[in-house]
């Protein structure tokens, strides 16, 4: 049984991993490199989580505050990549952030 739950968790992980990738890139219009690295930021975040949530297993405060702060860092990253695109598009097209 524990085999199977980790190899559920795995796809879930890539699933998500890949539909976050996906919209990300379309509503940014990323290219294939910055896709590339959202999805290495978010791979990273996954293992990082699951690191932490079995690091504090017994100290549920202190997980949550790990992932509170580990979700920030991501958020960071990502924004960063999108920034660095949106900073290199050329004037009079349209961007998407709001």
């Amino acid at each position: 049984m524990g085999l199977c739950f980790a190899v559920q968790q795995w796809e879930d992980r890539r699933f998500s991993v890949e539909c976050i990738t996906a919209e990300v890139q379309d509503l940014y219009r990323l290219d294939a490199r910055q896709a590339k690295r959202i999805q290495e930021i978010n791979y990273d975040f996954y293992d990082r989580v699951s690191k932490a949530s079995f690091h504090y297993l017994l100290n549920e405060e202190a997980c949550e505050k790990e992932i509170e702060r580990l979700t920030l860092e991501k958020n960071e990253a990502v924004m960063s990549v999108v920034k660095h695109r949106m900073s290199h598009r050329t004037v009079g097209t349209e961007v998407g952030l709001q």
